[in-house]
Protein backbone atom coordinates (compact mmCIF):
# COMPACT_ATOMS: atom_id res chain seq x y z
CA UNK A 1 0.00 0.00 0.00
CA UNK A 2 2.88 2.38 -0.42
CA UNK A 3 5.21 3.06 2.41
CA UNK A 4 3.83 4.34 5.69
CA UNK A 5 6.47 6.41 7.46
CA UNK A 6 7.33 3.54 9.72
CA UNK A 7 10.88 2.51 9.03
CA UNK A 8 11.71 3.75 12.53
CA UNK A 9 9.33 1.32 14.24
CA UNK A 10 11.38 -1.30 16.02
CA UNK A 11 10.29 -4.66 17.32
CA UNK A 12 10.74 -3.34 20.88
CA UNK A 13 8.47 -0.36 20.16
CA UNK A 14 5.90 -2.66 18.57
CA UNK A 15 5.98 -5.05 21.54
CA UNK A 16 5.56 -2.11 23.94
CA UNK A 17 2.48 -1.00 21.97
CA UNK A 18 1.25 -4.60 21.96
CA UNK A 19 1.52 -4.77 25.75
CA UNK A 20 0.04 -1.28 26.29
CA UNK A 21 -2.94 -1.95 24.01
CA UNK A 22 -3.68 -5.62 24.56
CA UNK A 23 -2.43 -6.00 28.14
CA UNK A 24 -0.11 -8.30 30.02
CA UNK A 25 3.55 -8.65 29.13
CA UNK A 26 3.00 -9.68 25.52
CA UNK A 27 5.53 -10.79 22.95
CA UNK A 28 5.17 -11.77 19.34
CA UNK A 29 4.56 -15.36 18.37
CA UNK A 30 6.50 -16.98 15.52
CA UNK A 31 5.92 -15.13 12.25
CA UNK A 32 3.93 -12.21 13.67
CA UNK A 33 6.71 -9.61 13.79
CA UNK A 34 7.83 -10.45 10.25
CA UNK A 35 4.28 -9.93 8.95
CA UNK A 36 3.84 -6.70 10.92
CA UNK A 37 7.21 -5.38 9.77
CA UNK A 38 6.35 -6.16 6.13
CA UNK A 39 3.07 -4.23 6.48
CA UNK A 40 4.89 -1.29 8.07
CA UNK A 41 7.34 -1.22 5.16
CA UNK A 42 4.49 -1.28 2.63
CA UNK A 43 5.31 -4.77 1.41
CA UNK A 44 2.72 -7.31 0.36
CA UNK A 45 2.62 -10.49 2.36
CA UNK A 46 0.55 -13.60 2.70
CA UNK A 47 0.30 -14.84 6.28
CA UNK A 48 -0.70 -18.42 6.99
CA UNK A 49 -1.03 -19.22 10.69
CA UNK A 50 -3.06 -21.88 12.44
CA UNK A 51 -6.40 -20.95 13.97
CA UNK A 52 -5.70 -19.13 17.23
CA UNK A 53 -2.05 -18.42 16.35
CA UNK A 54 -2.56 -14.66 16.10
CA UNK A 55 -3.21 -13.77 12.45
CA UNK A 56 -5.46 -10.88 13.43
CA UNK A 57 -2.70 -9.17 15.38
CA UNK A 58 -0.61 -9.04 12.20
CA UNK A 59 -3.03 -6.49 10.73
CA UNK A 60 -4.43 -5.01 13.93
CA UNK A 61 -1.13 -3.63 15.23
CA UNK A 62 0.35 -1.66 12.26
CA UNK A 63 -2.10 1.28 12.34
CA UNK A 64 -1.49 1.60 16.08
CA UNK A 65 2.21 2.04 15.31
CA UNK A 66 1.83 4.64 12.55
CA UNK A 67 -0.33 7.57 13.71
CA UNK A 68 -2.89 8.85 11.22
CA UNK A 69 -3.30 5.51 9.43
CA UNK A 70 -5.90 2.79 9.40
CA UNK A 71 -6.22 -0.80 8.19
CA UNK A 72 -9.01 -2.06 5.94
CA UNK A 73 -10.02 -5.59 6.92
CA UNK A 74 -12.08 -7.52 4.38
CA UNK A 75 -14.05 -10.37 5.90
CA UNK A 76 -17.11 -12.29 4.70
CA UNK A 77 -18.15 -13.16 8.23
CA UNK A 78 -20.36 -10.45 9.73
CA UNK A 79 -20.38 -12.02 13.19
CA UNK A 80 -16.57 -12.20 13.26
CA UNK A 81 -16.31 -8.58 12.09
CA UNK A 82 -18.64 -7.39 14.84
CA UNK A 83 -16.83 -9.50 17.43
CA UNK A 84 -13.44 -8.05 16.46
CA UNK A 85 -14.77 -4.48 16.35
CA UNK A 86 -16.31 -4.90 19.83
CA UNK A 87 -13.09 -6.41 21.21
CA UNK A 88 -10.96 -3.59 19.80
CA UNK A 89 -13.36 -0.91 21.05
CA UNK A 90 -13.26 -2.46 24.53
CA UNK A 91 -9.50 -1.81 24.44
CA UNK A 92 -9.98 1.82 23.42
CA UNK A 93 -9.12 1.25 19.76
CA UNK A 94 -11.08 3.27 17.17
CA UNK A 95 -12.64 0.42 15.18
CA UNK A 96 -15.84 0.19 13.14
CA UNK A 97 -17.48 -1.81 10.40
CA UNK A 98 -19.56 -1.03 7.38
CA UNK A 99 -21.96 -3.86 6.72
CA UNK A 100 -25.51 -4.90 6.04
CA UNK A 101 -25.82 -5.56 9.79
CA UNK A 102 -25.57 -1.80 10.41
CA UNK A 103 -28.09 0.89 9.59
CA UNK A 104 -27.55 3.26 6.68
CA UNK A 105 -26.90 6.12 9.11
CA UNK A 106 -24.31 4.06 11.04
CA UNK A 107 -22.53 3.20 7.78
CA UNK A 108 -22.65 6.85 6.70
CA UNK A 109 -21.20 7.97 10.06
CA UNK A 110 -18.37 5.48 9.66
CA UNK A 111 -17.57 6.77 6.15
CA UNK A 112 -17.52 10.31 7.61
CA UNK A 113 -14.95 9.20 10.22
CA UNK A 114 -12.74 8.05 7.34
CA UNK A 115 -13.00 11.45 5.67
CA UNK A 116 -11.56 13.24 8.71
CA UNK A 117 -7.92 14.28 8.53
CA UNK A 118 -6.44 12.15 9.94
CA UNK A 119 -9.06 9.41 9.68
CA UNK A 120 -11.11 8.97 12.85
CA UNK A 121 -10.63 5.20 12.71
CA UNK A 122 -7.65 2.88 12.94
CA UNK A 123 -9.56 -0.26 11.92
CA UNK A 124 -12.34 -0.58 9.34
CA UNK A 125 -14.00 -3.95 8.72
CA UNK A 126 -16.02 -4.50 5.56
CA UNK A 127 -17.45 -7.36 3.53
CA UNK A 128 -15.95 -8.12 0.10
CA UNK A 129 -19.02 -6.63 -1.60
CA UNK A 130 -18.79 -3.37 0.32
CA UNK A 131 -15.02 -3.05 -0.18
CA UNK A 132 -15.72 -2.39 -3.87
CA UNK A 133 -18.99 -0.47 -3.42
CA UNK A 134 -19.30 2.83 -5.30
CA UNK A 135 -19.78 4.75 -2.02
CA UNK A 136 -16.63 3.36 -0.42
CA UNK A 137 -14.10 2.50 -3.14
CA UNK A 138 -13.35 6.11 -4.25
CA UNK A 139 -12.84 7.11 -0.62
CA UNK A 140 -10.49 4.19 -0.03
CA UNK A 141 -8.56 5.07 -3.19
CA UNK A 142 -8.07 8.66 -1.98
CA UNK A 143 -6.94 7.44 1.43
CA UNK A 144 -4.47 5.04 -0.19
CA UNK A 145 -3.02 7.91 -2.26
CA UNK A 146 -2.47 9.99 0.88
CA UNK A 147 -0.90 6.98 2.65
CA UNK A 148 -3.59 7.06 5.35
CA UNK A 149 -4.52 3.49 4.37
CA UNK A 150 -1.79 1.56 6.15
CA UNK A 151 -2.68 -1.84 4.76
CA UNK A 152 -5.46 -4.03 3.46
CA UNK A 153 -6.03 -7.37 5.15
CA UNK A 154 -8.09 -10.10 3.58
CA UNK A 155 -9.08 -12.10 6.63
CA UNK A 156 -10.46 -15.12 4.79
CA UNK A 157 -9.02 -16.50 1.54
CA UNK A 158 -12.53 -17.16 0.26
CA UNK A 159 -12.87 -13.36 -0.13
CA UNK A 160 -10.43 -13.38 -3.03
CA UNK A 161 -12.09 -13.46 -6.41
CA UNK A 162 -10.45 -10.62 -8.35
Amino acid sequence: MGEPSSSSVTRATAEATLTRTFGDDRHFRAGQWEAIDAALRGQDSCVFLATGAGKSLCYQLPPLLVPGTFVLVVSPLLALMEEQVAALRSLGVAAASISSARSASENRSTRELLQAKPPGLTHLYVSPELAVHSKLLPLLARLAQTKALCCVAVDEALCISQ
